[in-house]
């Protein structure tokens, strides 16, 4: 939790204190409609849930992020609901920007927290990366629709877990505002 609050404060103060006359800062909100893969869609079925981001862009093409985001499963076989929490920084490189329409490319990575509503089992923290590809539909210069798709993957430090990495193709539908 420290190493997060240290990812994000320095995030802030770059944010904060970098200045450029094009600089763009960008927030979404989005809906998520996750498949559960490997030794997790065994057990899961689809989730689904949201995500809220912030973009800074360093330049036309290049930006910098953080997420948060939250995914619910329901694992029938053991009458539970299992939960992710991806925590991510991220950063993405634009094809097309100022276009109507911009393709993206992208890594997320940081910290997901697992959990679940079976009695006795404690929650997880680990490491998690996000691998996207996406675009956005500019309507105008302030307001987009986001569509991306990203291969989420949980690296559950217990070697002795059922799952070794819990991953999941997530499919994520929602709306970015231009703060400039």
């Amino acid at each position: 939790m420290k190493k997060l609050i240290t990812i994000t404060a320095a995030l802030a103060l770059f944010l904060g204190f970098s200045h450029n006359a094009n600089a763009q800062l960008k927030i979404g909100v989005s809906g998520t409609f996750a498949l559960p893969m490997s030794d997790f869609g065994d057990l899961a079925d689809p989730g689904f849930g949201g995500q809220l981001n912030a973009d800074y862009f360093l330049s036309d093409n290049l930006s910098v992020g953080l997420e948060i985001g939250y995914m619910s499963y329901a694992v029938e076989v053991l009458d539970a609901n299992f939960t992710l929490m991806p925590i991510q920084v991220n950063g993405e490189y634009h094809l097309m920007p100022g276009e109507m329409m911009d393709f993206y490319g992208g890594l997320g990575v940081g910290i997901t927290v697992g959990d679940s509503d079976i009695d006795g089992a404690e929650s997880t923290t680990d490491l998690g990366i996000t691998p996207r590809i996406g675009g956005i539909y500019n309507i105008n210069d302030q307001l987009g629709i986001d569509l991306n798709v990203r291969y989420g993957i949980k690296f559950d430090g217990d070697s002795d877990a059922d799952i070794a990495n819990t991953q999941y193709v997530g499919i994520n539908l929602g709306v970015v505002y231009s703060l400039n």
